[in-house]
């Protein structure tokens, strides 16, 4: 039995029922006849035996039906069409997400691009830029130097160099402690070696100090000496032109 025709006979035992005790009633006072409540009588019976069928059938899930179960615990499965809606609205969301992640990405990577593109050099790195490496106001190639409290050339033992800014060298010291220079004309090539080929002595500052001058490059430098207790050389320093630091 279902759910609704035992609702049916719900109703049917109720107004039964509601019948029978009116004709109890007029029967007590003698204007009902006892047929009429034989036949209420009846009807409440069938209707209470069947509500209380229905009642242990659904108390007892292994009674009912597959069709009823199914009717009263399982979820309404979603159509073909609905799936397939949902299916490409989830497509289209992804999509048009993969491709909002793109555009911000080629966004930022132009925006980085233009930032470095307009990023402007500094006086010493366009001076850099035009010298070859591993000279006074020039880049270093670290490659060809060992790092220690100064970079010390791997392939000319007494070069040691400093750097500033940018990988620039800002000091260059030469040690002839081991072998020391006579003269400052005997220094000039070693000068020229890590300054500019045609450097030549413009000044004498004092007996310690001088500046060195480059016409194709148009730099000057500034050129130290550690002279030892018979006035030989062991070390030249160069350093550049106050007005490039």
């Amino acid at each position: 039995m279902d759910y609704y025709t035992a609702n049916v006979f719900k109703i049917i035992s109720i107004v039964a029922l509601i019948l029978f005790v009116l004709c109890l009633v007029i029967l007590v006072a003698k204007k009902c006849n006892k047929k009429f409540i034989a036949l209420a009588t009846l009807l409440a019976v069938a209707s209470a035996v069947s509500v209380f069928y229905f009642q242990h059938v659904e108390n007892n899930p292994t009674l009912s039906t597959a069709t009823d179960h199914k009717e009263r615990y399982d979820f309404p499965e979603s159509s073909s069409s609905e799936k397939s809606v949902s299916e490409s609205s989830s497509e289209v969301s992804s999509s048009a997400s993969s491709d909002n992640a793109s555009s911000t990405k080629h966004e930022a990577s132009s925006s980085s691009e233009t930032s470095s593109s307009t990023k402007v050099k500094s006086t010493q790195e366009e001076l850099a830029d035009k010298l070859p490496k591993n000279v006074e106001y020039g880049y270093i190639d670290k490659s060809d130097f060992i790092k220690e409290t100064m970079y010390h050339s791997k392939e000319f033992d007494y070069v040691y160099v400093s750097t500033g800014d940018h990988n620039i060298i800002k000091t260059v010291k030469l040690d002839f402690k081991d072998l020391p220079l006579a003269s400052l004309d005997d220094a000039l090539e070693y000068i020229q070696d890590w300054t500019s080929r045609d450097a030549q002595l413009q000044s004498k500052v004092d007996d310690r100090t001088y500046i060195y001058h480059s016409a194709s490059l148009n730099l000057n430098y500034e050129i130290k000496l550690v002279i030892n207790n018979q006035g030989e050389i062991t070390r030249v320093s160069i350093f550049p032109d106050d007005s490039l630091i």
